[in-house]
């Protein structure tokens, strides 16, 4: 009985052992012909990947905030164009520019159109402010006239610059700024029928550089520079008062509807909500 025992414990000593050497070795990286060889020769050399070339860049500071340069913070100054009386040689604009002839030192021009015949003189007269609100202006009122002797209309660029008047008003009066023609009439009842303005046809009002201007067939009359309803910042006419939702009730019944339409944007899909 003690042999075997003996004998027994000898073979569960040999299964440890083995045990423990297979464990052991399995830990171990594996062996290979190429890992002798690294192991030989030393440590590889590490792979290192070729610099890009760099340059220096300047470091911009941000520039100053102009907004408080700009904001305003009074009313800007408004100077309306002095009452004068100017004769002017209608003559070919200069090239690169549509202005003609300087009526004297206020801001009103005339040129002479392709088909003008030469030489063409006209007078223009830059009216007071009494008269120009008077004919229910809100703005410049000149008076054209011809004085070469000739019969007949005159072809003619006329312009005018309300650069420094632009902010006499507000809700973006310069943008809406326009020639128009004024009868003589409306200088004493500007509000009868026959005295209203007409738009001049074939006018440009040039925002940013403050001048508008048209091309004019005329012997003589009124003209004005004064603001119409709408511009190219908006339109300032009276809206619609036509109701913009429907209601209905049932009576007895108790039923109430009431129906407002909404635009609503197309769906991907090509199905969108009902309008109700």
């Amino acid at each position: 009985m003690n042999c075997g025992r003996g004998k027994f414990g000898r073979r569960a000593h040999g299964l440890v052992v083995v045990g423990v050497i297979t464990l052991v070795a399995g830990l171990l990286p594996p062996w290979s012909p190429a890992v002798a060889q690294r192991q030989e020769n030393g440590p590889t050399a590490v792979q290192r990947e070729p610099s890009v070339p760099v340059q220096p860049v300047a470091v911009r500071l941000r520039d100053t905030d102009p907004a408080p340069d700009r904001s305003l913070t009074a009313a800007p100054p408004v100077k309306w164009p002095e009452p004068t009386v100017t004769e002017v040689t209608l003559s070919a604009a200069p090239a690169g520019t549509d202005v003609g002839a300087r009526a004297g030192g206020q801001p009103v021009w005339l040129a002479a159109l392709p088909e003008t015949a030469a030489p063409a003189r006209m007078k223009a007269e830059l009216l007071d402010r009494a008269s120009t609100a008077g004919a229910g202006v809100e703005g410049v009122l000149i008076r054209l006239a011809r004085t070469d002797g000739a019969k007949g209309t005159v072809p003619l660029r006329l312009t005018v610059g309300y650069a420094e008047f632009r902010h006499a008003f507000g809700g973006d009066w310069a943008a809406r700024l326009r020639l128009v023609s004024v009868p003589e009439c409306a200088l004493t009842k500007p509000q009868a029928p026959a005295c209203r303005q007409t738009p001049v046809s074939g006018q440009r009002n040039d925002v940013l550089g403050g001048r508008v201007s048209a091309e004019l067939s005329t012997e003589g009359g009124l003209f004005a520079v004064t603001a119409g309803p709408s511009g190219s910042t908006g339109n300032y006419t009276a809206t619609s008062l036509s109701p913009a939702a429907t209601w209905s009730a049932g009576g007895s019944s108790g039923d109430f509807t009431w129906s407002y339409p909404i635009r609503t944007p197309p769906a991907i899909a090509g199905r969108a909500p009902g309008s109700r």
